[in-house]
């Protein structure tokens, strides 16, 4: 015979008692938080009497931050919030119980928060955020363009050049970006820069800079806010300027001659215009279910992507806020619609009510400039999908009122209507869907340059 409490009190457990299938939880102590600094590398430290381990982080849902859960643990923390940990991303920390045998870590920021590294010690936790980069900035000295890539350190970089596109690689490890995905350059001889995630396991940043031409010498140097290239030409270099229309004097004063305006001149009106397109819901916000099976949030995603596919085919530059399934919160969509400096924003969903018997297709704004946008979508969608006019509404929606361009929510058919929801099943319907909201653009724009 052995006390148990006695017993977890040596072997520095804890333990808590479940009424519910009457069961004993062996629990490891969380004894310390702490936040260092090593190798320029912020590090918070739970400190535990034995490993921890811990859920995948989850975005906050209306503020900036993330959550985390470890199980199988239990409080012994004097102080459960710490405001000041020495370093900017985070500003305060929280821990709390969630349940009799779960503890939950929140992390605060004033900011878009990056994700961290998670690894469990024999000392319990450690959490290290990857270096983030936020800005990119252009300049002309002479005969080279400065760009810099800004942010927070220490930063590793790989560079590789390719002549046929012409173009530079740049690959940053260990780096997040919340960079614009696609930078209109103003240096003459670069076309654009355009930025991306491209490995999340370990964090990898890509930037690469698209040339008209050839790819210049360059050199870097690094620093603990910058990452900065120096791109060499033998020429002197200057910005972009403006077309500018040339009159041609007539051969006399009495007669006019026609001018054929150049087929290379001529635009679509989408043709580089940066539209984010907002795939509503995911990961662990499912939006409406249906049947237990059906989710929202697998349609709207179908249907972002289609629609992607269809403005990019008109020369438009799409951002997606998700491109699989996962979570993100409501601030950091209108976030990276406004750090891309996006035309228009349009976020898709499906519709849902308590009675079936409700249908049709709708369309949301919120701010005066997005009416319109608003407007040509929904005309389009009646038109197409023939279904009942619900109208365009005003609506105080998170991601309509914090995004600084116009803006238009779509809600096409109802997801609790069967007769909707089995058209809504096909993917010709979904594709008509997507369709539909692509001429909504179309129009929008089209009428905006009259």
């Amino acid at each position: 015979y052995f006390p148990l409490s006695e017993t977890l009190q040596i072997l520095q457990y804890g333990y808590a008692w479940g009424a519910i299938d009457n069961s004993i939880y062996v629990l490891n102590k969380i004894t310390s938080i702490e936040s260092i600094t090593y190798k320029d590398v912020p590090t918070i430290k739970i400190r535990s009497t034995h490993p921890l381990f811990s859920t995948p982080p989850e975005p906050l849902l209306l503020r900036h931050g993330l959550y985390f859960d470890i199980p199988y643990s239990v409080l012994e923390v004097p102080n459960r919030t710490i405001k000041d940990l020495g370093f900017d991303q985070i500003s305060k920390i929280k821990l709390k119980p969630v349940d009799i045998k779960t503890t939950r870590v929140r992390l605060s920021s004033q900011g878009f928060l990056t994700e961290p590294n998670i690894v469990s010690t024999s000392e319990g936790l450690e959490i290290t955020f990857n270096s983030p980069l936020s800005s990119i900035k252009e300049a002309i000295k002479g005969n080279q363009t400065i760009l810099r890539l800004e942010g927070k350190g220490p930063f590793t970089v790989t560079i590789n050049k390719r002549k046929k596109p012409a173009k530079l690689i740049i690959d940053i490890a260990n780096c997040v970006t919340t960079m614009p995905q696609i930078k209109k350059s103003n240096v003459r001889g670069i076309k654009q820069i355009r930025t991306s995630q491209f490995k999340e396991a370990p964090y990898i940043t890509r930037v690469v800079v698209d040339f008209e031409k050839t790819v210049p010498n360059i050199s870097h140097i690094t620093a603990s806010e910058y990452i900065e290239f120096r791109l060499s030409s033998p020429k002197k270099l200057t910005k972009k300027k403006p077309l500018k229309t040339v009159k041609k004097k007539l051969r006399s004063p009495h007669k006019k001659i026609p001018i054929k305006p150049s087929p290379y001149l001529k635009k679509t009106p989408l043709k580089n215009r940066i539209i984010f397109v907002d795939a509503g819901h995911g990961g662990r916000d499912p939006g409406a279910v249906s049947s237990k099976k059906y989710y929202e949030k697998t349609y709207n995603l179908d249907i972002a992507k289609r629609l992607k596919r269809r403005l990019e085919s008109k020369g438009a530059i799409v951002i997606l806020s998700r491109t699989k399934d996962r979570s993100l919160s409501l601030s950091g969509r209108s976030y990276l619609a406004n750090k891309n400096k996006a035309d228009i924003m349009v976020s898709i969903h499906i519709n849902s009510f308590v009675q079936s018997q409700a249908n049709g297709t709708e369309t949301y704004y919120y701010k005066y400039k997005d009416k319109r946008l608003a407007t040509h979508i929904q005309k389009q969608l009646v038109k197409d999908l023939k279904r009942k006019n619900n109208g365009v509404k005003r609506a105080r929606l998170y991601i309509l009122r914090n995004s600084r361009m116009p803006s238009a929510l779509v809600e096409p058919v109802f997801m609790t209507n069967s007769t909707e929801h089995q058209l809504l099943k096909s993917p010709q319907y979904r594709q008509k869907i997507a369709d539909s909201v692509y001429q909504g653009i179309y129009n929008y724009f089209k009428s905006a340059s009259k």
